[in-house]
């Protein structure tokens, strides 16, 4: 691959990257509001924000444009760690969301209760969300870092 194409494909894993973070910083601010809220309000809080979940598949895009990207830096024997650190960082929020799949289990994706502990699924539903945040704003730090070094190289 030529030097243009890797830094389109660079280019494209931070734009995909900075895109994948709109989900997860309105999870962030919206914490401080909604970790107290009652149990109706919540509900309501969650249903407004079923029509955001299809920002997860550009989550996905993110993550093999990473892996991709990952690929081609290591073909062409290029010091990659800020990719191979944003890759490790998209494989960590992935995780997360797989540690999420029990709660949208039990909740059937926040549209049951249950009665003896939702609270607690709240709020380490919550608290996932925000950890993924930090962590994707983490990993498009390292991509912005990785755009800015290949200039230099």
């Amino acid at each position: 691959m030529t030097k243009f194409y890797i830094n389109l494909f660079r280019l494209l894993a931070f734009v995909l990257a900075g895109m994948a973070l709109i989900r997860p910083m309105m999870d962030l601010a919206a914490l401080p509001s909604v970790i107290s809220l009652p149990r109706d309000d919540y509900a309501a809080v969650q249903y407004a924000n079923q029509s955001w979940a299809w920002l997860q598949f550009i989550q996905l895009a993110s993550f093999l444009s990473i892996v991709g990207l990952l690929f081609f830096e290591r073909e062409h024997n290029r010091e990659f760690w800020p990719i191979r650190s944003a890759f490790i960082a998209q494989l960590v929020i992935l995780i997360l969301y797989v540690l999420t799949i029990p709660i949208s289990i039990a909740t059937f994706n926040w549209t049951f209760f249950p009665d003896s502990n939702w609270s607690w699924l709240r709020t380490q539903w919550e608290y996932t969300h925000a950890m993924s945040a930090i962590i994707g704003a983490i990993s498009f730090l390292l991509l912005l870092l990785d755009l800015v070094w290949a200039k230099w190289r």
